[in-house]
């Protein structure tokens, strides 16, 4: 299944925007600004991209939902502080428990393995099918906020604080 998964961010993001129910999303609606340094996506044409500093101001905030893709005994080891588990192999069984939550948020941020990763836009696809518009990508995901050393949760995370790379 994991390797089915980035397969399928590429078919979606080679979708035509006509015939992808994402289309109906703004850019210029989007609830963050886009990162041109990572608008090279196809899928950055069809919801925010955002770096690690703009994930770092929107965690902790009213109204900002944290979604991890990952597989869920990844989010079990550690993820990002708050964030929910919504793997996208089982996206069609999570996403109810979470829906309220993720309709009333001012801002969804979905994230997984990183910049080679597509997850979190598989997962992006799946909330504009469900009629969410208001979700950006963390483009770095977990592996450039674990790197960075920012506070992360889980079973196995260290009591201690990590090594911290920018203050």
């Amino acid at each position: 299944m994991r390797r089915f998964l980035p397969f399928l961010a590429l078919l979606l993001a080679c979708l035509p925007p006509s015939r992808c129910p994402a289309a109906a999303f703004k850019l210029s609606d989007a609830p963050v600004p886009n990162d041109p340094t990572l608008t090279h996506r196809p899928t950055a044409k069809l919801w925010p991209h955002i770096n690690i500093a703009e994930a770092r101001k929107l965690i902790g905030h009213d109204g900002v939902v944290f979604v991890d893709g990952r597989l869920a005994e990844e989010y079990a080891r550690s993820h990002l502080p708050g964030a929910i588990s919504i793997p996208a192999a089982d996206f069609d069984n999570t996403y109810p428990e979470y829906r309220h939550r993720l309709v009333h948020a001012k801002v969804v941020v979905v994230y997984c393995h990183g910049f080679s990763c597509g997850i979190g836009d598989a997962i992006c696809q799946m909330l504009a099918d469900q009629g969410q518009r208001n979700m950006c990508v963390f483009s770095g995901g977990f592996p450039q906020w674990s790197e960075y050393g920012y506070p992360l949760e889980g079973k196995g995370v260290p009591k201690r604080g990590g090594r911290r790379l920018n203050p």
